[in-house]
């Protein structure tokens, strides 16, 4: 099969159920279904920038990193895109990953490395970091690191750990700390992520809103250092739960929200 109906195509994404996103360097973003032997387009729209990278997230929203126009996000109804919310600050975004956890990476050819949350429709700035001369293309990874390569300076490689920042993975930690899972709301996944100044027992467990302990998620001695943990709820009922880390003498217990 063979389709070429606009623009320099420039990046793909497939969605869970198989839909090929394009993002096309002088047309937008398009959709296309593929029924083995041909291509069919679905849905196209052009509404600013030059598209240069399309990724999609654990929901099915479209991220799409424009060229002088930021980071868009779109949903699809298998027939029309819509957007949802645009960050326009973006000089010159030339790539977009999204984690498993939902969280949006974006390379800024100018701007460096963005972090971005995903709830409730908004996408909310997280981290920055710009050491590397101009930022060409990123991989975010399940265990935390994003890969990004820089057009004068190499390879590098980051730990994400939640609201504080994202950081070059040799520094370590100075305090312990329990971070906001990400995303939340969540379904049915999220990730929490928190840091240990010191060797220790780490204890992190799962509670209801009543306090009744319904899973252990770690219960094991740790290195110092910043850990991410996936929790997964699609067998437990919406709601608002617990989650308590215990490391050493530190203790500390936050609220997270399962919406299914």
């Amino acid at each position: 099969a063979y389709v070429d109906d606009g623009g320099e195509a420039l990046d793909l994404a497939i969605a869970a159920d198989g839909t090929i996103f394009i993002a096309n360097d002088e047309d937008g973003l398009r959709a296309y279904t593929y029924s083995g032997s041909a291509f069919t387009n679905t849905a196209h729209i052009d509404d600013g920038g030059i598209a240069k990278a399309v990724d999609v997230g654990p929901d099915g929203t479209i991220f799409l990193a424009n060229d002088d126009d930021g980071l868009r996000a779109y949903s699809y109804n298998g027939s029309v895109f819509s957007l949802i919310d645009h960050i326009s600050v973006l000089d010159e975004a030339a790539d977009v990953d999204v984690s498993p956890e939902g969280v949006v990476f974006v390379a800024d050819y100018l701007e460096g490395m963005g972090a971005y949350s995903w709830a409730s429709n908004t996408l909310t700035h997280l981290a920055q970091v710009d050491d590397g001369g101009p930022y060409n293309a990123l991989m975010a990874e399940a265990d935390g690191l994003i890969y990004m390569t820089c057009k004068y300076d190499g390879l590098r490689v980051y730990r994400f750990s939640g609201y504080v920042g994202t950081e070059d993975i040799s520094s370590q930690p100075i305090i312990f700390a329990l971070e906001q899972n990400y995303p939340n709301p969540f379904n049915p996944t999220t990730a929490i992520s928190y840091q240990l100044s010191d060797d220790s027992q780490v204890e992190l467990t799962i509670y209801d809103l009543a306090g009744k302990k319904i899973k252990t998620l770690i219960n094991e001695y740790q290195s110092a250092g910043y850990h991410t943990v996936n929790w997964t709820a699609s067998i437990f009922p919406s709601g608002i739960y617990l989650y308590s880390l215990i490391a050493g003498d530190f203790i500390e217990t936050k609220k997270m929200l399962f919406m299914k």
